[in-house]
């Protein structure tokens, strides 16, 4: 059932990111739906929540980065929420490490790939005039790309004209969310 759902995701921009494939995806957003717990440290205090809304009725999902290792992520996530019946994604595609931004590269519209390249000149540069430099990381790639076009506005950074929502990296996703959702 659309509507009856709710999703626990590590920050703002994991939020602002679900917000805009749901809509993509046709799938009706309630307010507050999708919960920021700025953090996966936070989860266990989400427990009283979590089991409230499964009470409720709720369809309780957790949309979180897998970071360097799928399994030891997920099994993490398992020993927090303990036996509790929440089905779990993790970035980038539920199996391989990595993050939401591992994502978000992937699925640039192909009229925008110069910004990237731009990117990678920029960061090109700074090796080649000291190595005291810090390197811009993929967050700031992914910035970088929404600020070239901008898209930094919470309700526009992920429209689908900036993105290319229908991209296979993305089919993982889709599956979770519509066999949980719909």
């Amino acid at each position: 059932m659309s509507g009856n759902f709710h999703i626990f995701v590590e920050g703002k921009e994991d939020s602002f990111f679900l917000q805009g494939y749901l809509d993509y995806l046709n799938i009706p957003v309630s307010a507050g739906c999708i919960r920021d717990i700025e953090g996966e440290g936070k989860l266990g205090g989400q427990l009283p929540t979590i089991d409230q809304q499964l009470n409720d009725g709720v369809k309780v999902l957790i949309v979180f980065d897998a970071n360097s290792n799928c399994e030891t992520k997920r099994r993490k996530i398992d020993r927090i929420l303990e036996s509790r019946n929440v089905p779990v994604f993790l970035f980038p595609d539920n199996r391989s490490g990595g993050a939401l931004e591992d994502v978000l590269e992937k699925i640039i519209k192909p009229e925008h790939e110069g910004v990237f390249t731009c990117f990678e000149n920029y960061k090109a540069c700074l090796r080649e005039k000291s190595s005291e430099y810090v390197l811009p990381n993929k967050k700031g790639k992914i910035y970088s790309y929404k600020e070239a076009l901008g898209a930094l506005d919470k309700s526009q950074q992920f429209a689908s004209r900036y993105w290319d929502f229908g991209n296979s990296a993305l089919a993982p996703l889709k599956d979770f969310l519509t066999s949980n959702i719909l």
